[in-house]
């Protein structure tokens, strides 16, 4: 049932807090569950309104966002865009400003929150929301006055006498006079909403009230709380990883497992391992076998996954970070293991048993099995024939998500190996490869949109400068390295169990790989 003129959604902010991912994408188009973020917004609060409103700062980012609006289907809702007028000072009150002019009556939603509408919600004065918050500072604080009016601290220095704040939700009665108090205060340079509000108080007599929003609103403000916000579990053997500040700026790692005999295995791996390998794992500081856990120094930098997803994709900055992996890399290629047994026949059983599981999965590739088996049985025959028995020390484990880079100290270092003192580097190089040219961190964090035909849209602009980069450093992949990279997406399927989009979307990996080297063998 609509009750204003116009929902409206101010999204011109240029995202900076967001690192290299908002240099490529306005905030709001992030996927969340598979779906932009505005596109929960306009989903959510469409009904609210006669039509939705959207205000942006250049066709650019109105191109993106419209978009990221039709990724999942037509809406069914006229959707007007808007842009900020540049000769004006700019803030988010501008932004609300650009797209109220011939409107009575609007409510506000902020581009980087997804709301959970209250059970009810009226239209019957100016209302600012507010949420109850314990970070005053960073807020714009809210005290209700009298029955009519709000008093506002707009990122108090000194704590006020309020714990509730804005909370990005704003329902005008009066959209006339907030443009009349907009345009009376461009001449002072304020635009922050806070003095817009105070105005319409002050010289306009316009009542405001400001009740808590008993909805929910997911808030993805920064890129800190937009990672929180997925709620994303990247930990799937490991039930509890925790971190503890121990003083004189020294934080401490505690890790626990129910998986007590690879747990265990690790925490000892990392123990015994000669210096020259030991010096890319953090200290190792205690282990207890009864409680089932060991503590390890804190690493005090950035995962890869991190720095390639959010925060930097620069060529330069993936060649320096390559160059250090290509070292740890040497140094394994050149410890020859005594063991005899062949890694690449025990590996091959492993991928058997995968593979039978991921068809209990995923029963849209029972049909395929056949093929999938013969695949992995040739892969152990090549990597056999071209390695031997021959084994070496490793990871085991080597995606972005386990290495971390001090650009300080220029230092990598490692985390969740397998445990094992011989196994192979070349399969390390293929787990860094499903980093490289697969989606692997783009699906294990859900940076994608699932469209109405059921296609992947991953958020993976600029990757293209680390496959470069990797390349420069290591050299054109082998034929058969592609192969080992592709095996990793079939056989990974059952880890991921409890995401069935996931799943397709690795098996989906696994193909895109194998045709494209069946393609470059024709």
């Amino acid at each position: 049932m609509t009750f204003v003129d116009a929902v409206v959604i101010p999204a011109a902010g240029a995202g900076s807090r967001f690192n290299e991912l908002g240099k490529q994408y306005p905030k709001c188009c992030l996927p969340y569950q598979e779906k932009p973020i505005i596109r929960h917004i306009v989903e959510r609060t469409m009904h609210l309104g006669k039509e939705v409103r959207i205000i942006t700062s250049n066709q650019e980012q109105e191109d993106a966002i419209r978009y990221a609006l039709e990724l999942n289907g037509k809406i069914d809702k006229e959707i007007k865009f808007f842009k900020v007028d540049l000769s004006l000072v700019q803030g988010p009150a501008t932004s609300l400003y650009a797209g109220l002019h011939d409107l009575d009556t609007a409510i506000v939603f902020l581009s980087d929150a997804i709301p959970v509408l209250p059970d009810s919600l009226d239209h019957d004065a100016n209302k600012v929301y507010t949420s109850i918050v314990p970070d005053w500072a960073r807020w714009c604080m809210v005290k209700t006055v009298d029955s009519n009016s709000i008093k506002f601290f707009d990122k108090p220095q000194d704590r006020p006498p309020t714990n509730t704040a804005a909370c990005g939700v704003y329902s005008l009665k009066n959209v006339k006079d907030y443009i009349k108090a907009f345009e009376d205060l461009q001449h002072s340079g304020e635009t922050q909403f806070s003095h817009v509000f105070e105005r319409m108080q002050h010289q306009y007599g316009c009542s405001f009230h400001s009740p808590i929003w008993n909805g929910e609103l997911l808030d993805f403000g920064t890129l800190s709380e937009y990672i929180s916000n997925r709620s994303i579990r990247k930990e799937r053997v490991f039930n509890d990883i925790t971190v503890e500040d121990i003083g004189n700026n020294t934080k401490i790692v505690t890790k626990r497992s129910t998986d007590t005999a690879k747990l265990m295995a690790e925490a000892s791996f990392i123990q015994n391992l000669p210096q020259k390998y030991s010096v890319y794992y953090p200290r190792v500081n205690s282990i207890d076998v009864e409680k089932s856990m060991y503590t390890m120094d804190y690493i005090y930098a950035p995962s890869l996954r991190d720095i390639a997803l959010f925060l930097d994709k620069s060529y330069e900055t993936w060649v320096e970070i390559f160059n250090s992996i290509n070292r740890f890399i040497k140094t394994c290629e050149t410890s020859v293991s005594r063991e005899s047994s062949s890694y690449w026949g025990s590996n091959f059983l492993k991928n058997v048993e995968r593979l039978r599981a991921a068809n209990l999965f995923l029963p849209e590739i029972k049909d395929k099995y056949v093929r999938d088996y013969a695949f992995l049985e040739n892969l152990q025959s090549d990597l056999s024939s071209r390695f031997g028995d021959s084994r070496t020390m490793y990871h085991g484990d080597l995606h972005f998500a386990n290495m971390f880079y001090d650009f300080n100290t220029k230092q990598l270092k490692l985390v969740d190996p397998r445990g094992e003192f011989s196994g192979h580097w070349f399969y390390d190089m293929a787990k860094l490869m499903h980093s490289v040219i697969g989606k692997y961190d783009y699906i294990d964090s859900q940076l994608y949109s699932i469209t109405s035909d059921g296609k992947a849209v991953y958020y993976d602009k600029g990757h293209e400068q680390i496959t470069k980069a990797f390349r420069d450093v290591f050299g054109e992949e082998s034929a058969l390295l592609r192969k080992l990279t592709a095996s990793l997406f079939l056989t990974m399927i059952p880890l991921h169990k409890d995401n069935p989009t996931n799943m397709r979307l690795f098996y989906k990996e696994y193909e895109r790989l194998l045709n494209a080297e069946e393609k470059t063998n024709d």
